[in-house]
């Protein structure tokens, strides 16, 4: 299929918008789902007992947008629970799960729309994110770092099988819209999984139905180094707990290949010790006990760490680490980094570009 439509108004957004002392970026992120040309039919904004100016803020926007639903919880009950309270809620066909210091790029629910419209059998839609720094806004980077597909396309089960070969970090759920239907039939969010729920779902969803992708910007992730998925990354035993459980949980789920669940582990290790390396980490029991690193590793990262210092010896105890579990290909980054420097390439000449015009049935 080749061609857009405008999307039907049947095809109601809800957005669910889990708020914890978010008081800072909430106007932000609410404003940025509002300024769509396809706006949501609801917003439902899930207060988990905020002690900022949260509410009063959300209660203020809420005057000019009767289409916002409050819910406050009493107390704190964490992200995945209230995401489960505002989703048991929402009436909508398809679903954004949205987070409060983030924000989405104008156009992405319509562009949205029409490709899950255009295949119906697609579970979700994604696109891509750009990292920003919380506190500074400075830019960190692109996700995914290797892309599904060098064209808007519908990607089959069949092919999402194949493709974890290569990687397995293609969908961010800020940048995603689910559809209601098929996030159900995944089992919805999984509270043990905690900070990994969403990411544990859209695989789920994705290897079952199929997803949409478009190499195109819809959103912007704010990282910042208290977050709750920041936390635990960088705390070697509930980082490890973390890790194992969901090993074991994708290794029983006949939805994913019987090999996979080793694979992610290891990129799971290697995720870990990159982000404790970025953070400037670089205390080596640390970064040992986050990769269970053997014993030729834990060597050479520590004669990497003495000779280099700094930035350098950071970049140098990941490039090691990237050998050696090799999470991913890495002729297939290069082509991902190297698609996007054109793209920008030719958005800067104003010149119209075919990669990024038109649907194809599939990924390449």
């Amino acid at each position: 299929m080749g061609c857009y439509f405008m999307p039907m108004r049947a095809s109601t957004i809800s957005v669910v918008l889990p708020n914890y002392n978010h008081g800072q970026y909430i106007k932000r992120a609410i404003g940025a789902l509002f300024a769509q040309d396809f706006p949501p039919y609801e917003v439902i904004v899930v207060d988990d007992a905020s002690t900022d100016d949260s509410l009063a803020i959300i209660h203020d926007i809420a005057l000019t947008h009767p289409n916002i639903r409050i819910i406050k919880n009493e107390w704190n009950e964490g992200l995945v629970l209230a995401q489960r309270r505002g989703r048991a809620t929402a009436t909508g066909k398809y679903i954004y799960l949205a987070a409060a210091d983030d924000w989405i790029m104008p156009g992405f629910f319509s562009f949205a729309v029409e490709m899950l419209e255009a295949w119906p059998q697609a579970g979700l839609f994604t696109g891509d994110s750009a990292l920003v720094d919380g506190l500074s806004g400075r830019h960190i980077g692109m996700r995914p770092i290797v892309m599904p597909s060098f064209r808007p396309s519908y990607i089959p089960p069949r092919h999402v099988h194949a493709m974890l070969a290569k990687s397995d970090n293609w969908i961010l759920t800020g940048a995603s819209l689910i559809q209601a239907d098929a996030l159900k039939a995944g089992g919805g969010l999984d509270t043990e999984l905690g900070t990994f729920a969403d990411g544990y779902l859209v695989r789920k969803i994705a290897l079952t139905r199929g997803y949409c992708y478009a190499p195109r910007l819809v959103a912007h992730w704010s990282i910042f180094s208290t977050s709750a998925s920041r936390v635990v990354a960088l705390d070697p035993v509930r980082s490890t707990a973390l890790r194992e459980l969901a090993k074991a949980k994708i290794a029983e789920d006949p939805a994913f290949p019987a090999w996979y669940a080793a694979r992610f582990s290891d990129r799971w290790r290697f995720a870990a010790t990159r982000v404790a390396l970025s953070e400037g980490q670089t205390s080596l029991p640390t970064i040992m006990s986050l990769g269970q690193l053997n014993w030729l590793d834990c060597r050479v990262i520590a004669s990497i760490l003495a000779i280099s210092k700094g930035w350098l010896g950071r970049m140098s105890a990941s490039a090691w680490l990237f050998l050696r579990f090799r999470p991913y290909r890495l002729h297939n980054i290069a082509e991902t980094f190297l698609f996007r420097i054109l793209a920008r390439y030719l958005s800067r000449r104003r010149t119209p570009s075919t990669l990024l015009s038109k649907p194809t049935g599939q990924a390449d």
